[in-house]
């Protein structure tokens, strides 16, 4: 019997240093959790035997159990790498369909411009309204991080500019836009299209009348678009003859000077001049509005401590395009482990709990950090010692056993 209970002792000392190996050769895994193994004493006797001189009969292993202690933080220059702070995981889904979770928050950009771990593995998040809120009346989805503001081009309708147009000023030959003499000032500014194309808006200032003493000038106002007349359309909203007519007073104000030139660009386009004035004064302008906005290109991403994701665009926009989540367990030491730091849920565990992080048993996330594995090498190496003096001995009291049974026998020949 003693050959039993040594050799489950060297079983246990075996399996000890084998969980002890594997947290060494992952002391540099992203996320990984370093495990114990817990053991309990083999201990059998029958109902008349006396408990007094019963003799255990060895160890047996209990269960390996994972140690989710906080990892060491360490931070990158990629703001998809992430890393959270507390309790919870990182909810994926599989290729499958399946949910699996992480605390490994290395992530990346796959070809659909979905956010994804190594393996493939789709981070899941929830939709957000415009004020960043997370809508958990949707179910979780991947993350998606498009590269253009696509459907976020708005096309121009208001135009405003405050001008000052001589009114020293004389009147030139009949109007031709090729020919600089025959108007008096121009300007141009960029609008947008309703596909959201950059268009060039300009804007030529032609004396048709001057000042009389009584009444201020008469200004003809050109407008082309990209260097071809705008012709003002009636159906998208009355729109005025082009050339337009902009008559000051005798103090030099405007009194007739906001134009409509219909749906010229997709949408109706106005043009606004009422703040401009005639002085005697060289030309100036003094500002110039312009609303729409083309489509952007993405200049960068911000994930904030409760996992709200925005990302900044070309064109000066910025979007909430969802919020990461994060999952919890009611026993997360009874979670499955997987393989390449990730887990499923069992029976044990109890089903994935989904919060936004920074809520009541969740931790935050912290972007362009990673968490490190929290395997304390000095810790593994005195435990690896130990193990091999469990193991040596066990070993010792077989090759005892051995020598007493083979003195036995000996006494017997």
């Amino acid at each position: 019997m003693s050959f039993y209970t040594a050799l489950t002792g060297l079983n246990a000392a075996s399996k000890e240093l084998s969980v002890t190996a594997n947290n060494i050769a992952n002391s540099s895994t992203t996320g990984f959790k370093k495990s114990t193994v817990s053991f309990g004493d083999i201990f059998a006797s029958s109902p008349l035997q006396q408990s007094s001189t019963a003799v255990g009969q060895g160890v047996a292993i209990k269960d390996v159990n994972q140690q989710f202690t906080q990892g060491f933080i360490e931070f990158s220059s990629n703001v998809l790498d992430l890393a959270i702070t507390g309790d919870g995981f990182f909810p994926l889904r599989t290729s499958d369909g399946a949910n699996v979770y992480t605390r490994s928050g290395i992530f990346m950009l796959d070809q659909q411009n979905r956010v994804v771990n190594d393996a493939g593995q789709l981070l899941q998040a929830v939709p957000v309204d415009s004020a960043g809120r997370a809508d958990f009346s949707r179910s979780t989805g991947s993350l998606t991080i498009p590269p253009t503001t696509s459907g976020q081009a708005v096309t121009t309708n208001n135009v405003e500019l405050a001008i000052n147009l001589p009114s020293d000023a004389s009147v030139p030959a009949a109007f031709d836009i090729n020919d600089p003499n025959t108007f008096n000032e121009s300007t141009s500014m960029r609008v947008f299209d309703d596909s959201g194309n950059e268009r060039t808006l300009s804007l030529y200032y032609r004396l048709s009348q001057a000042p009389n003493g009584v009444d201020g000038g008469v200004w003809e106002v050109h407008a082309y678009l990209d260097g071809e007349l705008l012709a003002g359309n009636a159906a998208g909203g009355g729109a005025v003859a082009n050339p337009a007519t902009l008559t000051f007073d005798n103090a030099g104000a405007v009194t007739s000077g906001t134009f409509d030139f219909g749906d010229v660009l997709g949408d109706a386009l106005t043009v606004d001049l009422t703040n401009s004035s005639e002085l005697n004064q060289p030309f100036d302008l003094v500002s110039q509005s312009v609303d729409g906005q083309g489509e952007g290109e993405l200049l960068g991403l911000d994930i904030n401590d409760q996992g709200l994701v925005s990302a900044s665009y070309s064109n000066g926009t910025q979007v909430a395009l969802g919020k990461i989540v994060l999952a919890n367990f009611d026993i997360p030491t009874n979670l499955r482990q997987l393989g390449d730091s990730t887990f499923v849920a069992t029976a044990d565990s109890g089903n994935a709990k989904i919060a936004e992080a920074g809520s009541s048993g969740f931790g935050t996330i912290r972007a362009g950090a990673l968490e490190r594995s929290n395997v304390d090498l000095t810790e593994e190496l005195v435990a690896m010692i130990n193990s091999q003096r469990k193991f040596q001995a066990n070993a010792k009291a077989i090759e005892t056993n051995s020598t007493l049974a083979q003195t036995i026998i000996n006494l017997r020949s």
